[in-house]
């Protein structure tokens, strides 16, 4: 049962956009329909994961990749960020680059 009552609009648009839709539906397993509705309520959600990627050069993103990674040596699965041996160490900056993973003592 569809929950919102479908309509039927025509379009014209340039064949080179259809081309372009059509291509983009194939890659994403959907009709041409499915396509132009997904992209549309997209556009009405306001900016897209792509319009902020856009945005951030490589160096950002790869500086932010690392930090993330930083993070996750620094609480590794199962602990709590109060835990850490040194939870006033900057995770940041030219001393970490030196740095290998803290060790975790595993009480043996």
């Amino acid at each position: 049962m569809k929950t919102e009552e479908e309509v039927q609009a025509n379009l014209k648009f340039p064949k080179s956009l259809k081309d372009k839709l059509k291509a983009a539906a194939k890659e994403n397993h959907r009709s041409m329909t499915a396509e132009v509705v997904a992209r549309l309520e997209e556009s009405f959600r306001g900016t897209s994961s792509a319009d902020i990627l856009d945005k951030v050069s490589p160096e950002e993103l790869a500086d932010f990749l690392s930090l993330l990674v930083k993070i996750g040596e620094r609480y590794p699965h199962g602990t709590q960020p109060g835990s850490n041996e040194n939870p006033d160490k900057p995770l940041g900056g030219a001393d970490d680059a030196s740095e290998s993973a803290p060790s975790r003592d595993t009480g043996s």
